[in-house]
């Protein structure tokens, strides 16, 4: 492979410094490749450095980074204010601001006519499509979908989709940036909403709200099932591994007897929409399923943040 070997992409470009973005550009630093980290918001982009570096600091504890270590990784990270100015001279383009077409679509359209004509544009779009997302951009065949969970310096997946006009080559150098980057890339075959980790977490999402608005149990009788049930082998054992486990003709026999009993409405859960009603959006505004007035949402992000740590090198191990 020619200019797009992954290990000829030496400067990427991360757009949109919030939520996802800060750890996806962390994750580039580490692995030494020089970020321009660029956000409209000027508060958004000046307070990154400093979200960078807490989380670097969570894994210096942690031993997962030499110490005295974070400046160099810091030093990795330029802001970049001006869009035309992160985008020169670039080689990997993660598109990460919000989840609005109209101003995805622009923004491609400005990624395309300002980077090197070899680089690569991604998105980390959730819903939107690589072609919808992608509609104004001229070399089709440089673009491809990176979608991260959140938090992505964290969560080891990410899931890779291209569309018929992305080349081979776009694929296979996006597989290897993503690999050098120690995230676990899963490729798509073909485009679809949701992705995969999306649209399997959905459904979860209406089951379990739905036993609450029936009064099966409460929130916390939910989460209790899950992360004292299922969920402590999940990152060991795969949903169809388990299948495979279980036999497929007991899964076919309990499919048929639970499946008419499962929700299938079209429409979010009444519970849910009457919460979003109420103000009560969870911790953002102090009340949701829990009350959060009364639990440490500081220490619960903590404990995550300690445990993901440990899993993702941990799964790294494994697919590498």
């Amino acid at each position: 492979m020619e200019r797009e070997s992954s290990d000829t992409i030496r400067r990427v470009a991360v757009i949109g410094a919030g939520l996802m973005g800060h750890g996806i550009a962390q994750t580039f630093a580490l692995v030494g490749l020089s970020v321009n980290l660029n956000d409209r918001d000027p508060e958004v982009l000046r307070s990154a450095p400093l979200r960078i570096e807490r989380n670097l600091r969570l894994m210096e504890e942690m031993g997962r980074l030499e110490r005295g270590g974070i400046p160099e990784i810091l030093g990795r990270v330029n802001l970049e204010a001006d869009l035309a100015s992160a985008l020169r001279e670039v080689d990997f383009v993660c598109e990460s601001v919000s989840e609005d077409l109209r101003l995805k679509q622009e923004l491609f359209r400005e990624m395309d006519a300002i980077c090197p004509p070899h680089a690569l544009l991604s998105t980390n779009s959730s819903s939107f499509f690589l072609s919808q997302v992608g509609a104004l951009v001229k070399r089709q065949e440089k673009m491809i979908a990176t979608h991260f969970l959140n938090p992505p310096h964290l969560v080891p997946l990410v899931e890779v989709m291209g569309e018929e006009r992305t080349s081979e080559e776009t694929l296979k150098s996006t597989l290897a940036l993503m690999r050098r980057c120690k995230w676990v890339p899963v490729l798509l075959k073909k485009q679809v909403p949701g992705y995969i980790a999306n649209r399997l977490l959905m459904a979860l999402f209406r089951e379990a709200i739905m036993l609450v608005q029936d009064g099966v149990t409460d929130a916390e009788g939910i989460d209790l099932a899950v992360k004292a049930g299922f969920g402590t082998r999940m990152p060991v054992m795969g949903l169809l591994e388990v299948a495979d486990l279980a036999g497929l003709d007991l899964l076919e026999r309990v499919l048929a007897n639970l499946l008419p009993q499962i929700s299938c409405q079209k429409v979010p859960p009444a519970l849910l929409s009457e919460m979003v009603k109420r103000n009560k959006l969870g911790a953002k505004s102090g009340k949701g399923f829990y009350d959060w007035s009364r639990r440490s949402l500081e220490e619960l992000m903590r404990e995550r943040d300690r445990f993901l740590h440990q899993l993702r090198a941990s799964l790294w191990d494994r697919a590498s």
